[in-house]
């Protein structure tokens, strides 16, 4: 049988629709500038005496690695399932399926956390900043409310099942539906920069003292334990910090995994992922330096280790957001709605392309017959593949139903840990690729050397120690909540289901007169 034979049908079915832009825009939105200005927020905290735009800064190098690994891959390979196809062919089909499906499936329950931060996060957090901030009681106790579990769960499914529909209607509808949440999204982030760059900190000081103490907040930090830090430059708290920023930097690729529906893949995968790259480490130290500069990293470090460590002293209703001390410092209705909004709806941004992320990597999966043929089926309607988008849709679901009554789940926390030894596995293929697949390299713009040696293999040995010094420094540091034993147990588990999912399709395609090992001999088809 030959290798042509083996693939579930001679095309994937799916569309080329999704333009540089489209691919920028789903980069950037998965990179997260919501989720970053949570992490600046926490740094000072978990890191005093760290400078935090430095290291911002200082991350950038290593995190551009590990792009162009994905950059001179993805010109070599563009495909759907991105990794699990770089891996597959490089390294062995088993490892590059498990590999792929660890990250699929936190993927997945990350759908359904984003489902739930909708409600709990995003509109919660907007009612309970315009309650306290306006004097409503009634808009207070509307932000309290729809935290708890039913209206989360509602809600969440709501937007859960709308997104589910809306990208099985077509990629083209679901892209359109990306730019408008993006554009809504950027502005809100966009204005929480410009509020803070012209609010003066004596101005911030002031405003909030209308609310609490801001020289409480640090004295009673200091009383009750958190040590106060004279050197905001310190650089042992910077590189640590720096670490903590990788979670947000090492996400710039997310459009390789629909790999096989970009245009013109050549310029399409470098301007996405090395422009996302820039764009999000800008808009990063942008959100890091006003936050200095206006709340200050005392204060900042303060008011998260009151509102964690010390009970019963928080003295606001609501958490202490870098949106709520915006909004605190710049206490315009017209712009508190407005950032309410940006960054309420960058939840459903991510959720729009994380859809279109598992489900291209289980269709890849099952037209390699490693997976139920079911999951490859494309409408021919849509040109969505409606039963791979479905699964992922109800993997979600079951997570926010499970995440709304276990908000503090520990075991999300392997994610951390399972998506950065996916990436150090792809780095591990990128040293080999030249010469495995050199027929292959070889007729592709990855075709690149210094000093004749080829540039991937080069970032790839760069990148495997620093993701080797990353996942090392995460296991033994309890600083960065990622070495939780459910999580690392969860982590391992689904390494695990991945290979033991590999070698039960092997065996059962043999059974069935299907050499499996022929389809990893090839490219799968567009």
């Amino acid at each position: 049988m030959s290798a042509k034979n083996v693939f579930v049908r001679e095309a994937t079915g799916l569309v080329k629709e999704v333009s540089i832009l489209d691919a920028l825009i789903g980069n950037i939105i998965v990179f997260n500038l919501v989720i970053a200005a949570v992490t600046i927020m926490v740094i000072p905290y978990t890191f005093p005496g760290s400078n935090l735009p430095l290291s911002v800064l200082l991350t950038f190098p290593l995190a551009l690695c590990l792009a162009l690994i994905y950059v001179l891959f993805g010109m070599a390979m563009p495909r759907s399932g991105g990794d699990y196809v770089y891996i597959s062919r490089v390294l062995h089909p088993a490892l590059g399926f498990a590999a792929n499906f660890n990250i699929t499936i936190w993927t997945a329950l990350w759908i359904g956390v984003y489902s739930n931060w909708f409600t709990t996060i995003g509109l919660s957090g907007t009612f309970s900043t315009l309650g306290a901030l306006l004097t409503r009681p009634d808009l207070l106790g509307l932000g309290s409310t729809i935290v708890q579990p039913v209206p989360s769960i509602l809600i969440g499914t709501a937007v859960n099942v709308l997104v589910a529909a809306l990208v099985i209607s077509g990629l083209k509808r679901a892209l359109t539906a990306q730019k408008i949440i993006f554009i809504i999204s950027i502005i809100g982030v966009g204005l929480v920069i410009l509020v803070l760059a012209i609010t003066p900190h004596e101005a911030f000081v002031q405003r909030f003292d209308q609310l609490a103490s801001y020289n409480g907040i640090i004295e009673t930090a200091s009383q009750n334990g958190f040590s106060t830090v004279s050197d905001w430059n310190q650089l042992g708290p910077t590189l640590g910090a720096s670490l903590l920023v990788a979670l947000s930097l090492m996400f710039a690729q997310s459009s390789q995994w629909i790999g096989g529906e970009l245009k013109d893949a050549k310029k399409n995968v470098p301007v996405s992922i090395i422009g996302c790259l820039v764009v999000g480490t800008i808009g990063m130290y942008l959100l890091a330096t006003v936050a200095v500069s206006t709340f200050g990293p005392d204060f900042m470090a303060a008011i998260q280790y009151v509102y964690y460590a010390v009970p019963g002293k928080y003295p606001l209703s609501v958490p202490p957001s870098y949106n709520l001390l915006a909004s605190i410092g710049f206490p315009n209705l017209i712009v508190i709605v407005i950032i309410g909004l940006g960054f309420t709806l960058w939840s459903v941004g991510v959720i729009i392309f994380d859809q279109l992320i598992v489900s291209r990597c289980v269709l890849s999966w099952s037209f390699d017959r490693v997976f139920p043929k079911k999951f490859a089926e494309v409408n021919s309607r849509w040109s969505t593949p409606v039963p791979a988008i479905a699964l992922a849709a109800a993997i979600a679901e079951i997570f926010l139903i499970y995440y709304s009554y276990n908000p503090t789940v520990s075991f999300l926390a392997g994610s951390t840990l399972g998506y950065m030894l996916g990436f150090a596995t792809l780095a591990v293929a990128a040293v080999p690729f030249p010469y495995k697949l050199k027929k292959i390299y070889e007729n592709s713009p990855a075709k690149r050397s210094v000093g004749g040696i080829p540039v991937i293999s080069i970032l790839g040995i760069v990148t495997i120690v620093y993701f080797v010094f990353l996942i090392y420094t995460y296991l033994v540091n309890p600083v960065f909540g990622a070495n939780a034993p459910q999580g690392i147990f969860f982590m391992v588990f689904l390494w695990i289901i991945g290979f033991v999912i590999f070698y039960v399709a092997k065996f059962y395609n043999k059974r069935n007169g299907v050499d499996l090992d022929l389809v990893f001999k090839e490219i799968p088809p567009e």
